[in-house]
């Protein structure tokens, strides 16, 4: 179980994953879009905190491990200002067969995105930004 955190721009994280084992591996790279909600955005920026983000996703992803019939997880999430066009997020995951490594990973992802301490705001190409997604309703 692997997750980690970086300021910098995300490059092949997957070249260690695979095992004799491994009949699939799945991954997941989150994209910075240039729209959202109909407004054109100029780049993103993700605030976190990092200590309580890597030991919470650590769980999740143990939790992954055992919910799932699959070998590995490793997700790296970017933090800091990120253009669009760059790489936010990448997860990947092995498994002997491809069906479970598609639910963990969508699993995952999910997990990530609704219960992790990650702030994410906006930037428009007005110039005006505002955080996303920091609200319950």
């Amino acid at each position: 179980m692997h997750f980690s955190i970086t300021h910098d721009p995300i490059i092949n994280p997957s070249s260690d994953m695979p095992s004799p084992e491994t009949g699939a591996l799945v991954t997941f790279t989150g994209i910075v879009r240039n729209i959202n909600n109909g407004k054109p955005v100029t780049q993103i920026e993700y605030e976190m905190y990092e200590k309580m983000v890597v030991s919470e996703a650590n769980k999740l992803i143990k939790k992954a491990l055992d919910k799932f019939e699959i070998q590995s997880i490793k997700v790296v999430h970017r933090t800091g200002v990120i253009d669009v066009g760059k790489t936010a997020i990448w997860v990947g995951v092995t498994a002997m067969h491809r069906g479970a490594a598609f639910k963990a990973s969508e699993w995952i992802m999910n997990q990530i995105k609704h219960s992790l301490p990650i702030w994410k705001k906006e930037t428009y190409q007005d110039g005006h930004s505002e955080w996303v997604f920091c609200q319950h309703g």
